[in-house]
């Protein structure tokens, strides 16, 4: 007992600096589990089927609303990569041929999707744009195919 009031600030500041090194750790772990929470999540999915003609979907998983302002898509093909942004892309309006622009840019609410158009579409469209050997890509497409969009 004379040992410990000999050394009671001693031990008073060391019992101090454990608590304080406890709290930090606290403090850090639910300043990650919030900053977890608060951090975009978006899934690149297919939906309506499998292969080429599969719905990209793109899903907003986070607690808030988020932005679309790029949409990349990355073609990977033997002669090289190719990407190209598909957040606007030119459609087809039906009778009369005339060529219409449609976006993808904007916001999208926690739990919402978004379909942007088929992977084949966007093959289509990249092709088109880098003026690509459609008949070329066709074949590799039999041989191995690599989806559009890199996994998530």
């Amino acid at each position: 007992m004379e040992w410990l009031n000999d050394n009671a600030q001693a031990i008073s500041a060391v019992t101090s600096i454990c608590t304080l090194l406890v709290w930090v750790f606290y403090a850090q772990l639910l300043y990650n589990g919030y900053v977890r929470q608060r951090r975009p999540r978006i899934i690149v999915n297919r939906g309506k089927g499998v292969g080429t003609n599969a719905l990209c979907l793109i899903s907003n998983m986070s607690s808030e609303a988020i932005y679309i302002q790029h949409l990349v898509a990355v073609l990977h093909t033997h002669e090289g990569v190719y990407e190209l942004d598909v957040v606007e892309y030119q459609q087809q309006s039906g009778d009369d041929d005339e060529a219409c622009y449609r976006t993808h840019q904007g916001p999208l609410a926690s739990g919402d999707y978004l379909h942007i158009q088929s992977f084949g579409s966007i093959v289509d469209q990249i092709a088109q744009h880098w003026q690509l050997d459609q008949d070329a890509l066709h074949r590799q497409s039999k041989r191995s195919f690599h989806d559009v969009l890199p996994p998530c």
